[in-house]
């Protein structure tokens, strides 16, 4: 048996190894309790004459920053960012995720300042991936609204060649999805100048002919109806699944209409109708369609549409028995899926109200749809449960970029005693939002406290590869 002694070395050494950074004592703890106390301002100039010890790493000047903010000193939160930066470029992303939740507090001005202050000192520090910072700067401008500001960066995106061309395209694609078609437009024609792949080229001139034709422009949206090529279901597939993202059904049935007959088309019938929030309907056409001769060589996936859709319609007991008889080979496209909610609906069908909320939730994450309250009317629930509903929901809406969102789903659950999996969704998604400090310090807890745990292994690999967040 090892010691206890041994025990505890050998978890702080694993702490030690995910936080190469060590807390500095003195001007920090100080600073950290004024400001507990209520002087944030003296707290701001404890950490700023603190500097001069030269033993700052990134999180001391990341609790700088926070302070900075609070009492409004949004030009000196630029200026210790990029000190942190400076300090450690390999935790890029953590600090620029840190600089959004701090710029989300801030008028549309002082944002304008901010960001442009931490564009000048930021993107130049010695081994920051500029791309990335190009790719995060673009979208805070987007979310402040600012939009001039935006675009002086997509076009300097611009001359980063295909990769480049990715990022903007998924800049498009983010402005069409929310309708602002007006907005699609510069980085959809940035994109076409910069890709090489047709699939992505069909798929900028698309999103340019719709913009376009939304927003009145007939003859320039008739110039890119051709380059989008519509006429050929390779081309028109993808633009119809875009075209539902964005809530424009009418104009989706009409490209469907047009499209033969397929399982790709059958499934983008199906999807159209569940964005009709029209559930059992597509059920109904689920089952009529893989009835088919054309879906025989594709019986798994005929059945994982049947299940799905058996789900989303709120028969979640039938998608579970549909799933048990379902044979997941690895290699299939849908397994990874396929396998969680075979394993979720096991872990659910005690409690009838937890498939209820199972159905729910999934059929929202699917297209989008507002949960405003998981657990409301269900009665009671076990934490077990709870906390499995929770994550699968936080985790849809971090994964659409909604991470406040995420976390207000977890802590609706409240559990009494969080399962490992809900403390590590807690520390990554509260990195995600912003909360730096708190994340890590949820993180480095879950693995000092349950070391062997699969969900302390994955905590590990994310501390260690910061910029993969």
């Amino acid at each position: 048996m090892i010691p206890r002694r041994t025990t505890i070395l050998i978890m702080a050494i694993a702490i030690a190894a995910c936080r190469p950074w060590r807390a500095v004592a003195g001007p920090v703890d100080s600073a950290e309790q004024l400001l507990q106390r209520g002087f944030p301002a003296a707290a701001e100039s404890l950490f700023r004459a603190g500097e001069a010890t030269g033993s700052y790493g990134p999180f001391e000047y990341l609790r700088w920053a926070q302070t900075a903010a609070v009492i409004g000193r949004y030009d000196e939160v630029a200026a210790v960012l990029c000190k942190a930066l400076a300090r450690e470029p390999r935790l890029t992303a953590h600090i620029l995720n840190q600089a959004s939740a701090l710029a989300a507090e801030a008028s549309r001005d002082t944002v304008r300042m901010m960001l442009r202050a931490f564009d000048s000192c930021g993107r130049a520090a010695p081994g920051v991936d500029g791309a990335l910072f190009d790719r995060w700067l673009a979208r805070a401008f987007a979310d402040a609204g600012l939009d001039n500001e935006e675009d002086g960066v997509l076009v300097r995106m611009a001359r980063g060649g295909p990769e480049a061309g990715r990022a903007l395209l998924s800049a498009a694609d983010g402005h069409f999805i929310a309708r602002q078609f007006d907005r699609t437009v510069l980085p959809a024609r940035l994109a076409w100048a910069c890709l090489v792949d047709r699939p992505l080229l069909a798929r900028a001139a698309a999103m340019l002919y719709q913009s376009y034709l939304q927003t009145g422009r007939a003859d320039s949206a008739m110039a890119w109806f051709g380059r989008a090529g519509l006429r050929d279901p390779q081309n028109a597939l993808p633009a119809v699944a875009l075209l539902q993202n964005a809530g424009l059904l009418d104009k989706a049935e009409s490209l469907l209409a047009g499209l033969p007959e397929s399982p790709a088309r059958d499934t983008l019938i199906v999807r159209q109708l569940l964005f009709a929030g029209k559930p059992s309907e597509a059920l109904a056409a689920a089952q009529q369609c893989t009835a088919q001769q054309r879906w025989r060589p594709l019986a798994s996936d005929a059945l994982w549409l049947r299940a799905r859709l058996r789900l989303f319609s709120g028969d979640a007991a039938g998608a579970g028995a549909t799933l048990d008889s379902l044979r997941i080979l690895p290699g299939w496209e849908p397994a990874a899926q396929a396998m969680e909610d075979r394993l979720r609906f096991r872990r659910l069908k005690p409690w009838p109200a937890a498939l209820v909320l199972w159905s729910k939730i999934a059929l929202a994450n699917y297209v989008g749809g507002p949960v405003h309250s998981i657990f409301e009317g269900a009665g009671v629930l076990p934490d077990d449960a709870r906390q499995a509903l929770a994550i699968m929901r936080a985790r849809a809406l971090d994964a659409q970029s909604k991470p406040s969102d995420a976390l207000l789903a977890l802590n609706e659950a409240a559990p009494a005693r969080p399962t490992t999996e809900f403390r590590y969704w807690q520390g990554a998604i509260s990195i995600s939002r912003g909360d730096v400090i708190q994340g890590r310090g949820i993180l480095e807890k879950l693995i000092l406290d349950q070391p062997g745990d699969l969900f302390a292994q994955r905590a590990r690999v994310l501390l260690l590869q910061p910029n993969r967040i």
